[in-house]
């Protein structure tokens, strides 16, 4: 009875392996058949995440060669305007000075004729 109750066992624990093995094995099947298709649907994306980028690239480099010309024609232009404006500055600065002068000289004049008044004044008292 022993014996027999163990051989019953052993059969039990045989078709248990047997049944887990089996439903490993459909697991395992069925993980790969999703890795597989989540590997495919990534390198779909990286496709198309790779042509956005090389999309985006040529934008940039476009906008960057346009303004990179801007740049070019502003330096062109203030390259061509600097002489008549420097010209324009040295007038001013002239003008500023001899200004300056004259309103130093006035001021002296007028500090002189302060100082004559100040004596006549005092001949005055």
């Amino acid at each position: 009875m022993l014996k027999a109750s163990e051989i019953v066992l052993m059969e039990k624990v045989d078709y248990l392996d047997q049944t887990t093995e089996l439903h490993l094995k459909n697991q395992r099947s069925d993980f790969l058949g999703e890795v597989k298709d989540l590997r495919s649907v990534g390198k779909e994306r990286h496709v198309l995440f790779v042509q956005e980028v090389k999309k985006v690239r040529v934008d940039v480099n476009s906008k960057i060669q346009e303004l990179h010309e801007q740049m070019n024609k502003e330096i062109l232009s203030v390259q061509h305007d600097y002489p008549s404006l420097h010209q324009k500055v040295d007038i001013i600065c002239d003008a500023v000075t001899k200004f300056a002068k004259m309103s130093d000289e006035a001021v002296e004049r007028a500090e002189g004729d302060i100082y004559k008044t100040s004596f006549i004044s005092l001949d005055y008292s």
